[in-house]
């Protein structure tokens, strides 16, 4: 089953969503460069990240907008224009939900 990513906020509410046919291999190419956020996203199981950690998770994802290959760099792209989201208000999540 192919990962999704949304922006979710609380109380329990989406407030975008991305279903890039890549995501996974976004997130593989992440794993194989040993990148310390994006390569610990758990394909399986939901991987949640905060206003916070944004400051780590956005230069990976600007790097591999740059990087990756093929389809993982547009899914890379779509990702970056979710973290906007997510930096706007507090108790704004990026949120990778695994099968």
């Amino acid at each position: 089953m192919p990962l999704s990513v949304r922006v979710w906020t609380l109380p329990d509410m989406n407030l975008a969503r991305c279903i890039h046919p890549d995501l996974n291999r976004l997130v593989e190419f992440a794993q194989s460069l040993k990148l310390p956020m994006l390569g610990n996203v758990d394909p399986y199981d939901d991987t949640r990240f905060n206003r916070m950690q944004m400051s780590l998770v956005v230069p990976e994802l600007r790097m591999l907008a740059d990087s990756a290959p093929g389809g993982a760099a547009d899914a890379a792209q779509e990702l970056l224009a979710l973290t906007e989201l997510v930096d706007a208000k507090p108790h704004r999540y990026l949120v990778f939900v695994g099968d």
